[in-house]
């Protein structure tokens, strides 16, 4: 394969680097170098893809690394699934159980970078059959509604980020909703725009995810949000 720029020859040098005994510092540096060159050279997605060891290596730094190593590991996790080809690579590879450790970590930027990569990997849409098998093998979705009712470091950014998969999951995610009834997500919503813990942003996103039939299940007033009809009973509704 042709390598006019040397990506090839950069992605390479990068996961040999990252397969070798280096200390975390190094590590971490060879994860900034390549995020840098996946995000600046088009051909890297392809050169990351053509990669046997890529997708591993990322995964097993996220999984046993420092957590700086971990965090960085996780930011290029994410951006790799900007390719669809690449998000169904990360999701085979093994992200998700290392993903929620960090999530419920107590770092505060390891729980906005797993955020982040999640609500990346979970963007295949209604048609993302493995996604859906695999998300609900792994509990995800109970996991999410938990973090988002104990309230996590990272702020409202990892609120938008959480509500945003939530509402991915929810068109395509085997079980969602009977894992959404057993974690009891319907008292977490109210209680969270009861008590103004959202974002204007994650408002509107999340009572997208608790939708019956076309009907929206509460609408912004003028001080806040009137309930059309409890959401503890859309949710139990739901198969």
């Amino acid at each position: 394969m042709e390598d006019p720029d040397g990506t090839l020859a950069s992605v390479a040098q990068c996961i040999e680097q990252l397969r070798q005994s280096s200390s975390p510092q190094e590590k971490e540096q060879s994860l900034r170098q390549l995020l840098e060159l996946i995000d600046n050279r088009e051909n890297a997605f392809s050169a990351v893809g053509s990669h046997s060891q890529a997708v591993p290596v990322l995964v097993s730094l996220l999984r046993s690394g420092s957590v700086g190593v971990k965090i960085q590991a996780a930011n290029v996790l994410g951006s790799l699934c900007k390719e669809n080809d690449l998000r169904v690579k990360v999701l085979l590879g093994g992200c998700i159980p290392p993903l929620l450790g960090l999530l419920k970590s107590s770092s505060a930027d390891g729980q906005t970078a797993s955020a982040k990569t999640i609500y990346a990997v979970c963007q295949g849409g209604a048609k993302d059959h493995i996604g859906s098998k695999i998300f609900s093998t792994e509990g995800v979705v109970p996991v999410l509604w938990e973090q988002l009712e104990n309230g996590i470091k990272g702020g409202n950014l990892v609120d938008d980020l959480l509500t945003g998969a939530l509402r991915s999951l929810s068109t395509s995610t085997e079980g969602f909703w009977s894992a959404t009834r057993r974690a009891g997500g319907a008292d977490i919503l109210v209680k969270l725009l009861a008590t103004g813990q959202l974002k204007h942003s994650s408002k509107r996103v999340l009572p997208s995810c608790l939708h019956d039939d076309g009907r929206c299940i509460c609408m912004c007033g003028g001080v806040g949000f009137r309930y059309y009809k409890t959401i503890a009973e859309v949710v139990g509704a739901r198969k």
